[in-house]
């Protein structure tokens, strides 16, 4: 039986893939952040940071400049957290 973020991840894996399928690439860059969200709760900094930048490059790419701010300043907080952590 998997744990909740296994679910979780195979979830997201999913929802990526049918966002992808339909061509909805600002749903890629929203299941993008929540996979950020998700390593970063599993304290796992470094694909946090991998998947808040792949959202964050969606999001400028469709110029949805709310999102990319979101993600921006959630970027800059991981970043300070993790500089406190070295």
């Amino acid at each position: 039986m998997k744990n909740a973020w296994g679910l979780a991840e195979e979830l997201l894996n999913e929802s990526q893939r049918l966002k992808r399928e339909h061509g909805s690439r600002l749903g890629e860059a929203e299941v993008e952040e929540v996979r950020g969200w998700l390593y970063e709760r599993q304290q796992d900094y470094h694909e946090a940071m991998e998947a808040y930048q792949q959202a964050m490059m969606i999001f400028h790419e469709m110029k949805a400049m709310g999102g990319a701010k979101r993600v921006r300043d959630t970027i800059l907080h991981l970043q300070e957290i993790t500089s406190d952590k070295k």
